[in-house]
């Protein structure tokens, strides 16, 4: 790494070898060039999943402020009381919405009815008509109790309370034959008996359980706001299948911080998901993955997290996947976690390898004025000698030719001395002037190339100007930098990897950290660091 230009691909892991090799005054040599666009990860759930909205929320907190304050488009109505169906629809035109109204005699099918894709659907059901069970049940079955639809079901009066029984209610038993998920929006409205309020209580299912979960009644007098959905965030254990990335270190060193520096981005985001599953009171049934998911064989069919996802045999992923389009028709985010970049790092090339530093010491104004001022001295010198012998014809130094002047101030400049230094007073003032001036460049000269050997080089700064230099580049082999050449559309990427990285053997264009950090004075990174901040940075890695 030392003696070699060559770039390395890693991640942060790699900075507790840059520590453990490198010395202080190296480590300041660091360098890094941006090479991926910054992007967020997410943490992933199979497409559709119940679970995704109630993640979401546990990640932005105002994510339930789009439901409640949220107004459906359209309404839809199954009812076979004529008399109800004229009342309500003055009201709702009034209001201006779409009404639709479905009765047991209608042939219209359901799907058909509720489908939508962005906008929310109020479905009013009253259940005393014989058949409301069965619209429910078509309606269940083409995955119409989703997060887009809001269901209230109107029943009889019931008892004083008028509370849903989990045990002895019939509708309970008939609701248990219906896919109502965890995101869903199902409430039971119940008359009470004393026909001034109605109790309110939503029902869903928690995972694959057999039975729904009732929520607390809640009692809702003509004139009063509407209640604020129930919190959906105990999830009473149930368990649920997460997938989770097991990449260079077994699982059995997962919680073993002797190994915190592997796997480290797959360990926090898992820890994050940890600490979701305590605030939603739910266990995590895992499946390993060796990947994050990329297309196989350039199909819609991937592997890793979004293939099992694709499969439906997990809910959930506790690890952060890069937000992209390809995955979007398989899999959905719920809700963003870090960001992540990718750099090259690499040590500043010393300015004598990529630069001519002999004329670096002085501008070209200074290199010019130094020249200047020794022709004008050595003319002056040359006056004065020859004034001196004029108005002193019996002097006896020799008369001194052009030329010899010339090598005279050559000879100064060079701090080599004159054969014949002059012996009057004038001539001797700009001779001194001249050697002190000559004396004063030349220590200043000597002493900045001095500074110059010692001094990296700025030259390198993008990546393009990293690829024409004489550097040699490999990255980190994991997936996502082997899979990165399909993902983007970037010409400077995608010429970086024709010709710097896939022109290599592919153990040297892709490697381990530890190989590429030892071999290489540029390797590439995903989390720039700043010289200054480099070893606190990696004590909290």
């Amino acid at each position: 790494m030392r003696t070699q230009l060559y770039a390395f691909h890693g991640d942060s892991d790699a900075l507790r070898v840059v520590s453990r090799t490198y010395q202080e005054y190296e480590k300041c040599r660091l360098s890094q060039i941006k090479m991926f666009i910054s992007v967020q990860l997410s943490f992933a759930v199979r497409k559709g999943s119940p679970y995704g909205e109630h993640v979401r929320r546990t990640f932005l907190a105002n994510i339930s402020a789009f439901i409640d304050n949220n107004r459906a488009s359209s309404i839809v109505a199954y009812s076979c009381h004529n008399n109800d169906i004229h009342a309500f629809s003055k009201i709702v035109f009034d209001k201006g919405l779409t009404f639709s109204l479905v009765c047991p005699a209608c042939k219209i099918p359901i799907a058909r009815l509720l489908n939508t894709e962005y906008n929310h659907i109020a479905v009013i059901v009253d259940m005393s008509c014989k058949q409301s069970i069965q619209f429910m049940a078509e309606a269940s079955k083409g995955k119409k109790f989703s997060i887009l639809h809001h269901w209230l079901l109107l029943t009889d009066a019931m008892g004083e309370q008028g509370v849903l029984d989990l045990n002895e209610d019939p509708l309970i038993a008939s609701l248990e034959n219906l896919d109502i998920p965890l995101d869903s929006h199902v409430t039971v409205a119940r008359l009470k008996q004393d026909l001034e309020s109605v109790i309110l209580q939503d029902v869903y299912r928690l995972g694959d359980q057999p039975f729904l979960t009732v929520t607390t009644p809640f009692e809702w007098k003509p004139g009063q706001r509407w209640r604020p959905e129930p919190l959906r965030t105990n999830y009473r254990g149930a368990y649920i299948k997460t997938a989770v990335i097991v990449v260079e270190d077994p699982w059995e060193h997962f919680f073993d911080m002797r190994y915190k520096h592997l796997n480290t981005l797959s360990k926090n985001n898992y820890a994050l998901m940890a600490y979701v599953s305590e605030m939603l009171n739910f266990r995590m049934n895992l499946t390993m993955a060796d990947s994050w998911g990329f297309p196989v064989n350039g199909t819609s069919t991937f592997a890793g997290i979004v293939g099992i996802m694709q499969r439906g045999e997990v809910e959930i992923g506790a690890a952060g996947l890069l937000i992209k389009e390809t995955r979007m028709d398989y899999i959905d985010y719920a809700g963003e976690i870090v960001t992540f970049r990718g750099a090259f790092m690499f040590l500043k090339p010393s300015l004598s390898e990529v630069s001519i530093i002999y004329t670096l010491p002085f501008s070209g104004t200074v290199w010019f004025t130094f020249t200047l001022t020794v022709i004008i001295l050595t003319i002056g010198l040359e006056f004065s000698h020859h004034f001196v012998r004029k108005i002193n014809p019996s002097d006896s130094n020799p008369p001194n030719e052009w030329s010899e002047a010339i090598l005279n101030s050559v000879g100064i400049v060079c701090e080599q001395g004159a054969s014949n230094p002059p012996e009057n007073v004038s001539s001797r003032i700009i001779f001194l002037a001249l050697l002190m001036l000559s004396v004063f460049v030349l220590t200043s000269y000597s002493a900045i190339i001095v500074s110059l050997l010692q001094t990296s080089s700025d030259a390198i700064n993008t990546l393009t100007q990293l690829m024409d230099s004489g550097f040699k580049l490999s990255m980190r082999d994991i997936g996502f930098n082997t899979n990165y050449a399909n993902d983007t559309i970037d010409p400077e990427i995608k010429r970086l990897y024709r010709d710097k990285l896939f022109s290599q053997p592919y153990k040297e264009a892709f490697t381990t950290q530890e190989v590429g950090v030892q071999k290489n004075p540029v390797w590439s990174f995903r989390f720039p660091r700043r010289c200054r901040s480099l070893q606190s940075d990696e004590r909290h890695v």
